[in-house]
């Protein structure tokens, strides 16, 4: 009777037939099976150095790819495996079958994300499956390879629940949100249902992976959730650390605003019909709570653009201790598109308020210099 080393020898020779391959892999799998997965890691290690080159016997436009299909059966027996050795040794694989999610035949691409995800069910190592989904299937230049990625993507955060966390989770929404802009319209639609299905699922891990992303990125996915009417999707400003810096009193109450509109707080100083010498009245109104969400997030877009409209922002300096009393309160907008867009105008105007040398502009300097580093919203 043949050993698995035997089996695993002949898989690597060349002269091997097709169908006599795809015999030995039965087989193989049956052995493992009966023995509950276990195989010698040296068994394993020359099986993996195979791997690759069986799975490429059947071309990604293979309808009927007979050898893969037994090559993932034999995984998922090794998959039963108790032995964490066995286990650990298999997150080898995963870059070869991500790999192969671009393949035209569905059963092969549904057979490949319920091996992955059988495996992470029983291991939990989803950095080792975001880091595969990232460097060998969202990077790929095959677009149906990303798409298919994009697919299991889905699935895999599903089941991961809130331990998702890591530099890897964190690049694969990063990734994600970069496939929004792909050349290829079909990856450009299924990374938006994407993100969509992965903020519905988890939204707290979402907001947590997405803090620190670059802000053109963060935008780009604020956008959409503002297009997907994802309102649960909210921020919650801290208080700590800022009541205890050293803020104008007014600042560190703007941060603790109670939710009024704009007109019930303060009287914001207006000139020619203009709150601030530039902001037109029906945008402060409408950046107010009671105005809707839609209202809201057309207003800080409008916001922004007068802001970096040439020569506003000099305007904006002898008003400036009241204008940036009004942003900051913006920060506690329920509406993520609100905050993502405060925080980019608080970054327009405060490298030229800070450079400015009129006498006004050294009078505020310190507020802004004294602020936190991280004044923006947070996740709860």
């Amino acid at each position: 009777m043949e050993s698995t080393a035997d089996i695993v020898q002949r898989l690597a020779e060349t002269f091997v037939s097709y169908e006599e391959k795809k015999q030995l892999v039965s087989k193989l799998r049956q052995m493992a099976s009966e023995q509950k997965g276990v195989l010698y890691i040296a068994d394993l290690t020359k099986l993996f150095h195979t791997f690759e080159l069986l799975l490429q016997l059947d071309p990604p436009s293979s309808t009927l790819p007979d050898l893969s299909l037994q090559l993932l059966e034999l995984l998922n027996a090794l998959t039963t495996s108790s032995d964490p050795e066995t286990e650990i040794f298999l997150t080898k694989f995963l870059p070869a079958l991500i790999a192969r999610l671009g393949t035209e035949s569905p059963a092969l691409r549904k057979s490949i994300v319920g091996y992955i995800t059988r495996y992470l069910s029983k291991t939990a190592n989803y950095e080792a499956a975001f880091a595969a989904a990232n460097r060998y299937g969202l990077e790929d230049s095959d677009w149906k390879v990303r798409v298919g990625t994009l697919e299991a993507v889905e699935t895999w955060w599903k089941g991961a629940g809130p331990r998702i966390e890591g530099a890897e989770a964190r690049k694969l929404v990063q990734n994600v949100i970069i496939r929004m802009k792909d050349g290829s319209e079909v990856v450009h639609k299924q990374a938006q249902n994407v993100l969509v299905s992965m903020t519905r699922a988890l939204p707290e891990v979402m907001y947590k992976l997405t803090e620190k992303l670059p802000a053109s990125l963060v935008s780009a996915y604020a956008d959409l959730m503002v297009q997907e009417h994802i309102e649960q999707f909210k921020f919650h400003t801290p208080t700590k650390g800022i009541t205890d810096s050293p803020l104008d009193e007014d600042v560190k109450q703007a941060y603790a605003w109670n939710g009024k509109s704009a007109a019930e707080t303060a009287e914001w100083p207006e000139m020619d019909g203009l709150v601030f010498g530039v902001v037109p009245d029906y945008v402060i109104k409408e950046l107010g709570p009671t105005a809707n969400w839609k209202e809201r997030a057309g207003a800080i877009d409008d916001l922004k653009e007068i802001v970096n409209s040439p020569g506003n922002v000099e305007k904006l300096e002898m008003y400036f201790s009241s204008f940036f009393k009004f942003i900051v309160r913006l920060l506690n907008d329920t509406n993520y598109k609100v905050t993502v867009t405060t925080l980019q105008i608080i970054s327009i105007i405060s490298p030229k308020t800070l450079n400015s040398k009129s006498a006004r502009g050294q009078e505020e300097r310190p507020q802004l210099q004294d602020q936190p580093p991280h004044t923006g919203p947070r996740p709860g």
